[in-house]
């Protein structure tokens, strides 16, 4: 392990990219530490896995971390259980997605009524006056 010396007040302090590591970096340092502390406290948790959502993805970014308790799940009853949580997640997700869109769907449902409620109003009220309420091609 080498040490950095400690800088004086005449000596130039290395760039940050050199004294931080990169978030991927970072990132996987705290999620095995987080899985390993969970496999250490909870018995009756075999594996972990952790998916981070990037806000912005690179091409090397790992697309996650699957930490199991003698290294990486690699028996197949330990990737049929993380598999089968995998998928289970995946399920919720997509349940959220729908009942999301579906209440868009409603949300752009009831502004287009109310829209149409807008012009029919507006077609009243030109009728009443004896004008229209078209543009300026309409008779």
């Amino acid at each position: 392990m080498t040490t950095t010396p400690t800088p004086t007040p005449d000596t130039p302090l290395p760039p940050l990219e050199s004294v931080r590591p990169t978030y991927s970096e970072e990132l996987m340092q705290r999620c095995l530490m987080f899985a390993r502390d969970i496999l250490t406290l909870i018995p009756e948790v075999e594996s972990v896995a952790i998916v981070p959502a990037y806000a912005h993805p690179a091409e090397n970014t790992p697309a996650g971390f699957l930490v199991g308790r003698q290294g990486a799940p690699t028996t197949p009853v330990e990737v049929l259980h993380l598999a089968t949580q995998m998928h289970r997640t995946q399920v919720h997700l997509l349940r959220q997605e729908a009942e999301f869109l579906q209440y868009v769907d409603q949300q752009l449902a009831e502004t287009l009524r109310q829209l149409h409620d807008a012009r029919e109003q507006l077609a009243n009220a030109a009728a009443m006056e004896g004008g229209s309420c078209g543009g300026p091609d309409e008779p």
